[in-house]
Formats: structure tokens, C-alpha cells, sequence
């Protein structure tokens, strides 16, 4: 997976200092060019313009969406505090009167998120937040995981597999999702492929959609540290419910107790099925998004 790169839709002022945007001003982002870049290919769509000449490229939109649907993209970077992408989520301020009013989407970012319900989209500023980082690209490398397992063929065979390899990522997120996917995947028989596939990736989006937090990554390496029972002794079992306590609790990062579970599950030759969990190794661990959340 490491070696296969994402295939990113962008915003080209993002990763090329020398791009003008809207309001002259030239804009990069450090997490997208000296971090991300090393495992995405990016697919850039520059549609900031002079705001003069804004009006004359609004036809464009459409045009630009459906070349998107020909590029297998895994996910999207929008550009925060743009007229056409801003904002990816509405934002919410005050009238003239002193009431709420909501802004709506930018052009772009509302047909692209009908367009593809399902596609990953994040603001670039947003990134800055290491649990909002860590859940886009979470969230992109499953979409490539899908692209991969499925860019021949779509078969229930397969569906089963995916599934049952991502149970306990899709667990962190949203325990009775996970459940209604694995009732939509034992019915399988009874819906055509393309309806299958179709409720599957709404049901996945959905699920990763769902912040995980840490009640819900503790349950999950619970469940994970059941599969070492009879394999570790008393003092190496303690340890490693400590040490997932005192994540639960703040005292030390998700990447301590995950890295200590991978440990002794390799270390013990585990079963393959949970050895090959993508909660495990969900993205390369160079990234580091587990060491600060």
C-alpha cells in the first residue's frame, strides 16, 4: 500500500508558491508540500481567478466536476477562505440584524461534495488539526484501499474480504454502522452488484465520517487484545491494559499502546485475520498521525 501512491484532487495554488490567487495573495501549505506530497499524486484543478473576471468562468464548473469522475480520485484538498471553495463547511455568523446566517458552500465545493457524497473532502487549513488530519487521511487511504480491490471487478467474494479486513477500523468509528454494513453484505444474494456497491460506500462514508475518540479506539484494542489470550503471560497482559488506560485517559498518545499491541500480536504470530486488520497500519506509520493524538 505504501508504495502505491493516493490520487489527491487540489486546489494548484496549494502546492505551487508561485500561484495567484483571487486576492493576489499566493498561497502553499507546509503539511501538503513537505509531507503529504511524498505519498499522493496530485490532481490539480486551479479555478481561482482575478474576482474582476470571476463571473466568466462560472460556466466552467461543470466541465471541471465531470473530468474528476475519469480521475479514481481518493480524495479532495479544498482551499480554506476562497469565494469558489469556502467553504467546504458552511460557516455561521451574524446578520446585519445580530442573528445567525449561514453562508453557503463555495461553487465548487457543494457540486463537488453532490456530485461525490462519498468522495473524502477536507479544508486545507483544517489539516492543522492533528484529529481532523488524522481522520482525512484515514479516511483517503481507505478510499484507495476500495480503488485498489475493486478497479477490475465488483464481486460479493471481494465485498466479504474488504469487510471483514477493515472490522475493526470501521469499529473506532461507529460500532452500529459497522454492524448495519456486515446485514448489507449477508444480504448481498438479494440486491443487484451495483445496488450492493452503492449502499457499501454510502455506509462507509458515513462510518469513517464519525470522529473515532478514545472510549472507542480503547473497545477496539480490547477487542484486539483478545486475540492474545493464551499467548502473552500475566505481567506482559497487564502492561498492555495499562498502557491502553492510560491512553483512554490522556497520559500517553494512541501510537504507545497500538505500537505495543503490534508488538506482541507479531511477536506471538497472532492469527493472519488480525494481524492483517488495516486498524493495525491504516497509513504509513512515517506520517506520524498517531504520535500526537
Amino acid at each position: 500500500m505504501q508504495s502505491i501512491k493516493l490520487r489527491i484532487g487540489i486546489n494548484h495554488c496549494l502546492t505551487d508558491n508561485n500561484d495567484l490567487r483571487y486576492n493576489g495573495e499566493t498561497l502553499s501549505d507546509g503539511f501538503v508540500q513537505h509531507t503529504l506530497w511524498k505519498y499522493a499524486n496530485w490532481i490539480p484543478v486551479c479555478l481561482e481567478i482575478e474576482t474582476d473576471h470571476i463571473h466568466q468562468t462560472l460556466g466552467c464548473q461543470s466541465e471541471h466536476i465531470n473530468d474528476l469522475s475519469k480521475k479514481y480520485l481518493d480524495g479532495f484538498i479544498l482551499t480554506s477562505n476562497s469565494p469558489r471553495h469556502d467553504s467546504f463547511r458552511p460557516k455561521v455568523g451574524l446578520s446585519k440584524g445580530g442573528t445567525s446566517a449561514s453562508n453557503d458552500m463555495g461553487v465548487f465545493a457543494r457540486s463537488l461534495s453532490l456530485k461525490y457524497p462519498a468522495l473524502p473532502i477536507e479544508e486545507n487549513d483544517r489539516l492543522h488539526d492533528p484529529l481532523i488530519r488524522e481522520n482525512f487521511l484515514e479516511r483517503i487511504f481507505t478510499s484507495k484501499r476500495w480503488n485498489i480491490a475493486f478497479s477490475n471487478s465488483f464481486t460479493p467474494h471481494a465485498l466479504i474480504q474488504f469487510h471483514s479486513s477493515h472490522k475493526f477500523l470501521f469499529m473506532s468509528h461507529s460500532v452500529s454502522l459497522y454492524q448495519e454494513m456486515g446485514r448489507l453484505v449477508a444480504r448481498s444474494g438479494l440486491l443487484t452488484l451495483t445496488e450492493l456497491k452503492d449502499r457499501y460506500v454510502v455506509l462507509m462514508s458515513s462510518s469513517l465520517k464519525q470522529m473515532a475518540t478514545p472510549n472507542k479506539h480503547t473497545n477496539v484494542m480490547q477487542h484486539i487484545m483478545g486475540f492474545l489470550k493464551g499467548l502473552i503471560d500475566a505481567d506482559e497482559k497487564k502492561e498492555i491494559v495499562e498502557t491502553i488506560d492510560q491512553y483512554r485517559t490522556g497520559q500517553v498518545p494512541w501510537i504507545v499502546p497500538i505500537t505495543l499491541l503490534n508488538l506482541h500480536l507479531r511477536k506471538n504470530s497472532a492469527a493472519d485475520w488480525v494481524l492483517n486488520q488495516t486498524y493495525l497500519n491504516p497509513y504509513p506509520a512515517e506520517l506520524m498521525l498517531r504520535n500526537i493524538v
